[in-house]
């Protein structure tokens, strides 16, 4: 049962010129309630430009909520519980058949059953968050480790595949009401751990996107190729160093857009991405990559579009660190085209810990971040959550200066430096300019590419402003310290 409860946040909201029907709209929003711990799993956006997401609330005990979030930057939510229950809400997807509105999908067990009895239930809910129906299953597993991804089909049946325990998977299709159609159970190399499901370009084959079907022992991610009759007709391997967790989308033009990470080595990696046409072979490839940063695809939805407009999405941070969680690091957004050359590219935060969880494409052209941010001098680990949506060019420009969160098209590091000074940005012809305390330019610049580095080694230990002016406007500007080694 679903009780909705209401709450107004109004953060900030700007309203810009009419693009797809729609007015932009920008805001950031901090959830940042001290008593509790707020983690925003995964949203989705539907036609009208609102978005809908699961967010976990942590104190003594996990509460599940459905957010709404409409174009005016106002948040709704509604209290998921089940009496005599422990369960969790796992994923939300959009669907377009009316009425329109959402799957919201999750498992757990009556406590008076135990573990070993658990139930998968699906609850389909409307633009509003009303509950249209509820269905509870019971597949007979035991869910440990679950995976499972969902995606609604042409004539509006509901498909759902999932990897309960060891090496099994099924695959289980509902009608719109809710009612079962149809029940497969998968074993060997014919399973893996399921972390998308997509059709292929004409709809005739439905994609099992996992990782380890090639094998008890392999790490492998691959994709599971099946018939009509839910046979399995092929099995096509991504790279062997990528990495879940990993999101795969199918294009408007056909393609299949897979992001996730690859791995560099000592526990390094990096975000990766890869367009495949409808063979499955990889057209194109993306990686942010550096010898010295790290980056990693959002924990949840890592790529989504809408309508010609492709994003992909992760956390990014300048070095390595085991305990990630208490170091500086930022959201990391890229708009993409049709060969995932670069649109533009945004670094967000830098001043706290963000974590991406996931990201929304919007029919204005925008994009909602959802993830958490730590502050690096806390005693104790808090999590707020963050939602920040940003206009077609990537951007809050119409805030007045209120934003509290930095977006960067570029970055200057080490900070503070030594020998090196580097800089990162997916501006074109950009000049780079640093200054010492008395103002005297001591490094010009000309960018030409999207990694750059300058030797410092000759400069004194001191603090510098750096500018970085792209068409003769300032697009980013700091300060930068100098010290010996």
């Amino acid at each position: 049962m679903i009780y909705k409860i209401k709450l107004l946040i109004v953060f900030s909201l700007v309203f810009l010129t009419i693009q797809s029907a729609l007015s932009q709209s920008e805001y950031e929003i901090n959830l940042n309630n001290l008593d509790i711990q707020e983690i925003p799993l995964s949203f989705v956006s539907n036609n009208n430009g609102e978005f809908a997401g699961i967010v976990s609330e942590e104190n003594e005990s996990k509460d599940y909520y459905i957010y709404l979030i409409d174009n005016e930057g106002d948040i709704s939510k509604e209290l998921f519980t089940k009496t005599d229950t422990a369960f969790r809400i796992t994923d939300i997807i959009h669907i377009n058949s009316e009425p329109s509105g959402y799957l919201v999908t999750g498992n757990g067990f009556a406590l008076a059953d135990g573990p070993d009895k658990y139930l998968t239930f699906f609850i389909r809910i409307d633009e509003s968050l009303n509950v249209i129906w509820e269905k509870v299953y019971h597949f007979d597993y035991y869910y440990y480790g679950l995976l499972q991804s969902e995606m609604e089909e042409p004539n509006g049946d509901l498909l759902y595949c999932c990897t309960p325990e060891g090496p099994y998977m099924f695959l289980f299709r509902m009608s719109a009401n809710g009612d079962s159609l149809k029940f497969r159970q998968y074993e060997g190399n014919e399973s893996g751990a399921v972390w998308s499901i997509t059709y292929n370009n004409d709809s005739s084959n439905i994609l099992i996107h996992t990782r380890g079907a090639d094998g008890p022992f392999t790490t492998e991610c691959e994709i599971l190729k099946l018939d009509q009759d839910w046979n399995q007709i092929g099995i096509a391997d991504y790279t062997w160093n990528f990495l879940p967790p990993f999101t795969a989308k199918l294009l408007p033009n056909g393609k299949i857009l897979t992001c996730g990470s690859k791995l560099i080595g000592m526990g390094e990696q990096y975000i990766s991405a890869y367009l495949m046409d409808e063979n499955l072979s990889i057209q194109h490839e993306f990686y942010l990559n550096n010898t010295d940063t790290t980056s990693t695809s959002a924990a949840s939805i890592s790529v989504d579009y809408y309508g010609s407009n492709t994003f992909i999405g992760g956390n990014f941070d300048l070095y390595y660190h085991p305990n990630r969680s208490r170091d500086p690091s930022w959201y990391y957004i890229t708009k993409v085209d049709d060969t995932l050359g670069t649109i533009y590219e945004k670094y967000i935060g830098g001043d706290a810990s963000y974590w991406l969880y996931s990201i929304a494409a919007s029919p204005d052209g925008g994009v909602l971040l959802a993830g958490t941010r730590e502050e690096l001098t806390n005693d104790t680990i808090q999590f707020d959550g963050y939602l920040i949506k940003l206009d077609a060019n990537g951007c809050i420009t119409s805030l007045d200066g209120n934003i509290n969160v930095n977006i960067k098209d570029a970055l200057v590091y080490p900070n503070p430096g030594t020998d090196k000074l580097k800089i990162r940005t997916a501006l074109k012809k950009c000049e780079f300019n640093l200054y010492d305390e008395t103002g005297k330019l001591v490094i010009n610049y000309n960018i030409v590419s999207r990694q750059t580095t300058l030797p410092v080694d000759e400069l004194k230990s001191g603090k510098y402003i750096y500018t970085i002016s792209s068409e003769n406007r300032i697009v980013e500007s700091g300060k930068w310290f100098k010290v010996n080694k």
